[in-house]
């Protein structure tokens, strides 16, 4: 890395929801990597390889697994801490 490099450099806020937030998340509501995929609009493998922390995500990636999760109510902290709100009925 030049010394251009290191002054240009961003840090950017952690994933949220993490994976170990996404896993917990789905075992709170027992929903399997399929229907949370699905709901979400993203492949399983996709979802399975973000869970296993196997290759990094695309932010868009991120951002809709959030969306699902908070539409099934759930709410996420920079502290790595899951909350599932009021629940919406199906």
């Amino acid at each position: 890395m030049t010394q251009a490099d290191s002054s240009s450099k961003i840090d950017l806020p952690p994933l949220v929801p993490s994976p170990a937030q996404v896993r917990q998340a789905r075992a709170a509501i027992r929903m399997g990597q399929r229907e949370l995929a699905k709901l979400a609009g993203v492949a399983v493998t996709t979802l399975n390889a973000y869970e296993r922390e196997d290759r990094p995500a695309h932010g868009s990636t991120v951002v809709k697994l959030r969306a699902a999760l908070n539409q099934l109510g759930f709410t996420f902290d920079d502290e790595g801490n899951v909350r599932l709100e009021n629940r919406p009925k199906p």
